[in-house]
């Protein structure tokens, strides 16, 4: 856990004055004084909360089960840089060729088929308004 009681203490005796400050306004002496002793409680029992979970999350100790095997690992990165004089053009132009050639390896192939949903295609191009509302009509009155 990280701290001491004292942040306990200290969050709780705050929110404790800030609600008997905003309660004793409306409400009886002894009951600001009792929701503020509630307070009090609830923070007291939740900083014990955080303190636990930040003690958990910032603490640092090596995995003790798997020993040194993963000591130095992800510690830095080897970045290798091309060399200058490697042509940009000729590598641009490899790799257009040869996703030609894996493009046409593909149309070669005959385990893929596309798609080919049938067209819809209207067949009357100028349909009188008074059909579609009696179609419309008699589709509403069947429900």
């Amino acid at each position: 856990m990280i701290g001491s009681i004292r942040w306990n203490l200290g969050s709780g005796l705050a929110v404790a004055a800030v609600v008997f400050l905003v309660s004793i306004q409306g409400n009886p002496f002894v009951l600001s004084l009792l929701r503020s002793l509630y307070s009090f409680a609830m923070i007291f029992i939740f900083v014990f909360g955080i303190r636990y979970a930040f003690g958990t999350l910032l603490k640092a100790e090596p995995n003790s089960s798997g020993g040194d095997s993963n000591h130095g690992k992800g510690g830095s990165v080897d970045y290798v840089t091309p060399p200058d004089d490697l042509d940009v053009k000729g590598l641009y132009q490899s790799s257009e060729s040869d996703s030609e050639q894996h493009s046409a390896e593909a149309e070669e192939s005959d385990d893929f088929v596309p798609f080919q949903p049938p067209r819809i295609v209207r067949k009357e191009e100028n349909v009188d308004p008074e059909e579609l509302a009696k179609a419309i009509r008699s589709k509403l009155s069947d429900e």
